[in-house]
């Protein structure tokens, strides 16, 4: 019974689990919806200008997100660029509205190495009424990368790998229509 009881305990305290999740993910460990070297970690995220008008063609909004990832990562990583309207700090009666789609892939929205951790682009402003992005709004941009699956073998795996969310407030500017 007594090695039973140890064999669980270490089952439910993640015996041979050392190192952050990064480091177990890179070390060629699965962790949670990850398969090995897929995690990784958002370290900064920023955007100017600070206010942008809703709907203003030719705007541009720069956008520089930075993140720790595995040397050995399987594919590039995607970071979706995701709007959070109200709700409390955790996002409980929150409203989120995806805007757009970031990649390391070296070529997307002029992102300059494919694979380095560093997505650094302009994009076309992304903020428009129709989103249901309010103007004069304080919201918060949300950052988490993502692993994308790998369907080059005709069957899709991976694909549920993300890191936590980093947001960051940002005021949208007034509407231009």
């Amino acid at each position: 019974m007594k090695p039973l009881l140890i064999l669980a305990l270490a089952v439910v305290l993640g015996c041979g689990s050392d190192g952050t999740t990064l480091e177990q993910s890179c070390a060629g460990e699965t962790v949670p919806n990850c398969l090995p070297y897929e995690y990784a970690e958002i370290v900064s995220a920023e955007v100017t200008p600070e206010r942008l008008p809703l709907d203003a063609l030719g705007e541009e909004l720069s956008i520089r997100v930075v993140f720790d990832k595995c040397d050995a990562a399987p594919r590039a990583h995607s970071v979706p660029l995701v709007v959070r309207v109200g709700g409390d700090d955790e996002g409980a009666g929150a409203s989120l509205v995806t805007l757009l789609q970031l990649r390391d892939d070296g070529e997307t929205d002029g992102d300059a190495v494919a694979g380095d951790g560093i997505i650094d682009v302009s994009v076309p402003n992304p903020f428009f009424d129709s989103t249901g992005v309010p103007a004069n709004t304080d919201v918060f941009l949300r950052f988490q990368t993502r692993m994308p699956p790998d369907c080059s073998s005709g069957t899709c795996i991976g694909g549920t790998c993300q890191s936590e969310v980093l947001e960051i407030p940002y005021r949208t500017g007034p509407s231009s229509s």
